[in-house]
C-alpha cells in the first residue's frame, strides 16, 4: 500500500474510511528544504533540452505517436505554454518516457492514461507561475461508465482533485504530489475494503524510470593541472 505523506503544521483529513489498510500516515518534516514544484524541475532542465509545444487540440498525438516530438536523453519533453486548462483524453503512453509541463494551467484528465509497466514512463507537472491559487491544479475527472485509472507521477502546485462520482473509483499506480492540497472529497464509491473510492498504487517502475536530469544534482570542484 501507498503511504501518505504531509508536513508539520498540516492535518491529514481522510472524507471516509482509513488512509490503507496498514492506516500508514507519516506527518513529518523533509530532510531536503527544497520544495519540489514547477520551479524547481523546470530549473534543473538541461539548457539543450527544448520541449516542444502542445495543445490541447495535439495533446495525444504528441504524448502517444507523433514523430516530431521534442526528444533527448531518451525521454521526450512537452510544454503547455497556454494559461488555461489543457484537458487530457483517454492515452496510451505505451513504451514512451514523457514529461509534459504546463507552466502556469490547470490540467484535466477525462480518461485513462496508461502506459507499458516497466517501459514507458509518464510525468505531469501543473505550475502556478503567474495568477496565485488560480493554477497548477490536476484533476483526474470521474468518467460516466468506468472507473478511472492513471499511471504516472503527477505533480500539481495547487491542488491535486480526485474528482466526483458516486459510483465510480479512482485508481493511481504511481505518485502523486499536491504542493497545495491532496483533495480526497468527491469520490464515495462505497463497496468493501478491497475496493475503496480512491486508490493509489506504488509503482517502482515509475520511480526507477525518474529522469535524473530533474533530480538534485551536486557539483564536485577540483583543482587540477593546466
Amino acid at each position: 500500500p501507498g503511504v501518505v505523506a504531509y508536513p508539520p503544521g498540516y492535518t491529514a483529513n481522510i472524507p471516509t474510511g482509513k488512509v490503507s489498510v496498514n492506516g500508514w500516515l507519516a506527518n513529518s518534516s523533509a530532510t531536503n528544504s527544497k520544495v519540489f514544484n514547477y520551479a524547481y524541475f523546470n530549473g534543473q532542465i538541461p539548457a539543450d533540452v527544448l520541449p516542444t509545444t502542445v495543445s490541447s487540440a495535439n495533446i495525444v498525438n504528441a504524448l502517444t505517436t507523433s514523430t516530431t516530438v521534442f526528444s533527448k536523453y531518451g525521454y521526450y519533453w512537452l510544454r503547455f505554454p497556454t494559461t488555461g486548462t489543457l484537458t487530457i483524453p483517454a492515452v496510451n503512453i505505451g513504451t514512451r518516457k514523457v514529461i509534459l509541463l504546463a507552466p502556469n494551467a490547470n490540467v484535466n484528465f477525462t480518461g485513462n492514461v496508461t502506459l507499458n509497466d516497466g517501459r514507458g514512463f509518464f510525468m505531469v507537472i501543473a505550475g502556478k507561475t503567474g495568477t496565485a491559487n488560480t493554477y497548477g491544479n490536476i484533476t483526474a475527472t470521474a468518467k460516466v461508465a468506468s472507473d478511472t485509472n492513471l499511471e504516472g507521477i503527477y505533480v500539481a502546485d495547487g491542488t491535486f482533485n480526485v474528482g466526483t462520482s458516486a459510483t465510480r473509483r479512482l485508481i493511481v499506480r504511481g505518485s502523486v504530489v499536491g504542493n497545495g492540497r491532496v483533495n480526497l472529497a468527491g469520490r464515495t464509491y462505497k463497496a468493501v475494503a478491497a475496493n475503496p473510492a480512491i486508490r493509489f498504487e506504488y509503482a517502482p517502475d515509475q520511480i526507477m524510470l525518474f529522469p535524473g536530469k530533474l533530480g538534485a544534482r551536486k557539483i564536485n570542484w577540483n583543482e587540477v593541472a593546466p
